[in-house]
């Protein structure tokens, strides 16, 4: 046996090169001479802030006092300590990137903070020095990665798709086409940590990496919603499931709602199966949710996002219509109520939403079918109304300043035939200081005045 504190026990790791990480129980000049290693500093912060972490959590669950101590020593070790201490070595960027990609779980999420922190902390010109290094060893993705990625390449495009989502500046558009595309194939991996590991990638650089996904995000959207229902098959959580469909459909809004119209259509799955019925009615309530939280990046798709609501709708597929009633008519609800664009009449079931190809898209309810399509604004159409029966329609174009008052005449088959059927019979021009200062305001107030003032000069 030894008495306590009459013997010191260190540790000298031998790290890349000649560096060295000395562990000693007391902080000492004697070992000045030695050299830190970076990748030993790595596992060492990694395991800190796990063992830190774990214990945060542990007096947290039990209420044991210590819960701020912890919490603030995470920090300390996470973010602070290269700051605070000058002389600590700062952890080696591709050793993190590899425990984020390879480690359990919660040292996962710690080497993730620990590499974002560390990038952060980086000169920009380091950065470019980085991107430059990593850049060779991932390729130019010209073969679409198809035989999958090999792991200098795994570490690399981790690297570089962290910098590009948080960095954007330091990662050229060059390299982050190869980034875009690697992060594709890696979201429809086996691997579910790395599926996991891109699809926040993904989520966080979103705009970014929308540039270069756009002939591909059908694919995208559809691995993404495959992975969102099935979540629990990939023990996923819901979040994570949903963080990057949620990212990218504002950024990609048409390629989003054509995947949600492909999942509403299948029919056949919903006749037998009511896995396929819920699969595909989790698809109204994925719109409906997106719709809410990112309306007005959804505008360029929004004729479309009804047309595939409506659908669900057709009375040629009663037990379709039956399943999805409930829940469709929620999602059209909620259209009217977010968009001055939309607009429906109760008596008549005509659904209208205005486009920004400057066109009026009129719907028939009741048959599911697209009724007309009324052409006469120079301008994207913000805001519609219908009169009190139904037969009238007033829109508004704030690029053009004008109000456009159309006959939309009968419904029904003999409506076809009539040559009163969408006339526009009177237009009249909006004074621009009452469009000047905010246009989204505008559109809401012509949908609640303007637009009921023009119907009623006409009566």
């Amino acid at each position: 046996g030894r008495e306590r504190g009459d013997v010191h026990y260190s540790c000298v790791v031998q790290g890349a090169g000649r560096g060295l990480t000395v562990i000693v129980p007391v902080l000492s000049s004697t070992f000045g001479a030695c050299e830190i290693s970076a990748h030993v500093t790595t596992t060492l912060s990694v395991s800190a802030a796990v063992l830190l972490e774990t214990c945060r959590a542990f007096s947290q669950a039990r209420d044991i006092s210590g819960n701020e101590v912890l919490s603030a020593l995470l920090h300390f070790v996470m973010k602070e300590m290269p700051v605070r201490l000058p002389r600590v070595c700062e952890p080696d960027v591709a050793g993190l990137a590899q425990h984020w990609l390879t480690a359990p779980r919660h040292a996962s999420a710690a080497a993730y903070t620990l590499l974002h922190s560390r990038l952060a902390r980086t000169h920009t010109n380091t950065r470019h020095t980085i991107v430059e290094e990593w850049k060779k060893k991932l390729g130019d993705g010209a073969s679409g990665f198809g035989q999958g990625l090999e792991p200098d390449q795994l570490t690399a495009l981790t690297l570089l798709a962290v910098v590009g989502s948080y960095f954007q500046d330091s990662l050229d558009q060059a390299t982050a086409t190869p980034v875009a595309k690697g992060l594709m194939h890696l979201v429809a991996s086996d691997n579910v940590e790395h599926a996991r590991i891109a699809s926040l990638l993904l989520s966080r650089g979103a705009t970014v990496w929308s540039v270069h996904l756009k002939s591909e995000a059908i694919p995208l959207f559809r691995v993404l919603y495959a992975r969102y229902w099935r979540h629990q098959d990939f023990g996923t959580s819901l979040g994570d499931a949903e963080l990057a469909l949620r990212s990218l459909a504002p950024v990609l809004p048409r390629e989003f709602v054509e995947v949600l119209g492909e999942e509403m259509s299948r029919h056949s799955q919903l006749v037998g199966s009511s896995s396929g019925s819920q699969r595909s009615i989790t698809a109204i309530r994925v719109l409906l949710a997106i719709i809410k939280r990112h309306p007005i990046p959804l505008l360029p798709a929004l004729p479309r996002a009804v047309e595939v609501v409506l659908s669900t709708l057709d009375p040629a597929h009663p037990h379709v219509r039956q399943a999805f009633m409930l829940h469709s008519t929620a999602a059209l609800k909620e259209i009217v109520r977010r968009f001055p664009q939309a607009a429906f009449h109760q008596t008549t079931q005509r659904f209208a939403v205005g486009t920004f190809d400057a066109l009026v898209v009129i719907f028939d309810v009741r048959t599911a079918t697209k009724w007309r399509v009324l052409e006469g604004h120079e301008g994207p159409v913000n805001a519609v109304t219908f009169d009190g029966a139904g037969q009238r329609l007033a829109t508004f174009s704030v690029q053009e300043g004008r109000v456009r008052y159309w006959e939309t005449g009968s419904s029904g088959p003999f409506g076809l035939f009539s040559n009163k059927v969408c006339r526009c019979v009177q237009q009249f021009t909006v004074p621009e200081s009452h469009t000047r200062p905010n246009p989204v305001r505008v559109c809401h107030a012509h949908r609640q005045s303007c637009m009921h003032f023009a119907v009623g000069l006409l009566r």
